[in-house]
């Protein structure tokens, strides 16, 4: 802000709020009570952030950004969001809960079990997926599904006792 003889001011103040106007050229300014913050739950990293609106329809944003000169900007921004990934989904997840009934299959993410009070097989996993590796997801369901197979190729006796 400058002064009438061209200085710079440091110290000024900005308030926000509704003036009006009237016919006798007097005005009435009422200015804004401070409200809510519009942003909740913000997390960044680096540049990047992530948080929640409020309002009416709340909603979930990211803002991500590269340089314009950026040689790769596909990757540079693919890599921010990663980073913000990582830290908004930043848990351990539990273990698969753990089928009830004669053990077939204890692995770390794939449990299999015979209920013989059920007559049934129940089978638990889970499947990691790291943002980089996204679009090997069937890869790995498949992989989980031919060790599930396995698994019935060996303890096929006892399945069959069971019934």
């Amino acid at each position: 802000m400058e002064t009438t003889d061209g200085t710079k001011k440091k110290d000024f103040l900005k308030v926000r709020g509704t003036a009006t106007f009237f016919t006798d050229n007097t005005f009435e300014f009422v200015s804004q009570k401070e409200g809510k913050p519009q942003r909740t739950n913000v997390k960044k990293v680096g540049k990047a952030s992530i948080y929640t609106t409020t309002g009416r329809d709340p909603k979930r944003v990211v803002t991500i950004e590269c340089k314009a000169d950026d040689p790769d900007p596909a990757n540079s921004l693919m890599s921010q969001f990663e980073d913000l990934m990582k830290c908004e989904y930043k848990r351990d997840l539990p273990e698969p809960m753990k089928p009830k009934g004669v053990q077939l299959m204890n692995n770390e993410d794939l449990k299999m079990a015979l209920n013989k009070s059920k007559k049934r097989l129940e089978v638990s996993f889970y499947i990691t997926l790291e943002p980089e590796g996204i679009r090997d997801y069937k890869t790995k369901f498949y992989d989980k599904i031919q060790e599930i197979s396995k698994c019935f190729a060996i303890n096929e006796t006892t399945i069959r006792k069971s019934k």
